[in-house]
């Protein structure tokens, strides 16, 4: 009796392409509490039934992610982008909608070297000094990269910064930096 439930309990069900799992559904843009459903555009048909979006078709749905996650005052980094990006297309990993290296779509490859720049900004600023006020490093990011606020990076609010989080600890309703001279 119990090798029969075993059986059937290992049976694939449906499409199993590419090992997925088939008894899990695919989650889309519009459980995430960011923003509703991005329809995907200029998708190709490949072997006639698998639908792929172009490389165009997956920068526009990144940019539509980042500046709805921004609108809404979260960060946008990287990690956070990747799986509302599989959501909204309703796939399980980066290969099933033709994506072998992250780097291939334009919009992350910039954010990635943004983020990856400010973050070693940071890194480097709080080693090297010992006492800091996260104003002094917002506008000695501003200053390094050339920019007037931090903002114009594209990366969220400065308080909503992974790493600012981490050592700051600012409260959650606080928007901007408190100016301490």
């Amino acid at each position: 009796r119990f090798e029969f439930f075993a059986e059937r309990m290992y049976q694939p069900r449906g499409n199993t392409r590419y090992g997925q799992f088939p008894n899990v559904p695919p989650r889309f843009l519009a459980n995430s509490p960011v923003s509703p459903v991005i329809s995907p555009r200029n998708t190709t048909v490949v072997y006639g039934r698998q639908t792929r979006p172009t490389v165009d078709a997956l920068d526009n749905c990144v940019q539509q992610i980042a500046k709805l996650k921004r609108e809404s005052g979260h960060a946008v980094c990287v990690k956070d982008i990747v799986p509302e990006l599989l959501r909204q297309f309703g796939a399980v990993s980066l290969p099933d909608i033709g994506v072998e290296n992250l780097n291939d779509i334009p919009s992350i490859r910039k954010h990635r070297e943004v983020e990856e720049s400010v973050n070693t900004f940071i890194t480097g600023y709080l080693a090297v000094r010992s006492l800091v006020t996260a104003w002094e490093l917002e506008a000695a990011i501003c200053e390094g990269h050339g920019i007037s606020s931090f903002a114009e990076l594209g990366l969220g609010p400065f308080l909503k910064n992974e790493q600012i989080r981490k050592c700051f600890l600012p409260s959650p309703g606080l928007r901007e930096p408190i100016k301490i001279t």
